[in-house]
């Protein structure tokens, strides 16, 4: 818990950081990701704009997953943090420059879960691990920033993941696999503030 409270103190740092500097009208951008809600995953992400050109990302969440397993009454719980910093280049032309308009960029993944496993059946079974999950990603993606306060911004990021468990876990891949490899399943729209 310590760590994400860290890592929202280094958000906070960026804002203020940012605002010393303030040479443009969208400086800073606070955003919440709506699809992370459906997933299980809370949290959000502060851009700073860097020039007309250029933004940094850090994104976290902290994440809390319960599926059914379907067998034996089980339940898989995962839960912990992910955190993604992100480097953008806007698109930009005569109209447009960063952080409005068409981004690629580049990010680094990364999650710490702590996975469960817990069946009440006859035979009941406990099982443990600890998950890390690291990747690198590409994103794409377009944001408005409305009224020059409101940012909208819909993006796709397509990643590849190295995932690693230990624990109990570690020798049951028959009730927990990592899914590594090439991932295109990230996409998302955020709405924010713009400072």
């Amino acid at each position: 818990m310590m760590k994400i409270y860290k890592i929202l103190l280094s958000i906070l740092c960026l804002i203020f950081l940012g605002q010393i500097n303030n040479t443009q009208a969208q400086t800073v951008i606070a955003k919440a990701e709506f699809f992370g809600l459906l997933s299980g995953q809370y949290g959000g992400g502060v851009e700073l704009v860097i020039n007309d050109q250029f933004s940094v990302m850090m994104n976290a969440a902290a994440i809390q997953r319960n599926r059914d397993l379907g067998i034996g009454g089980g339940v898989l719980t995962e839960k912990g943090y992910g955190i993604v910093p992100e480097f953008r280049y806007y698109l930009g032309n005569n109209f447009e420059e960063a952080p409005n308009g068409l981004f690629l960029g580049i990010n680094y993944t990364y999650n710490k879960l702590e996975v469960d496993i817990a069946e009440t059946g006859v035979d009941s079974l406990n099982l443990g691990g600890d998950l890390v999950e690291r990747g690198l990603g590409f994103v794409a993606g377009y944001q408005w920033i409305l009224n020059e306060r409101i940012a909208v911004e819909f993006l796709v990021r397509p990643f590849v993941k190295n995932g690693s468990i230990t624990g109990a876990l570690e020798r049951r891949e028959d009730l927990y696999a990592v899914d590594n490899g090439f991932k295109f399943d990230r996409f998302g729209i955020s709405v924010g503030l713009a400072f």
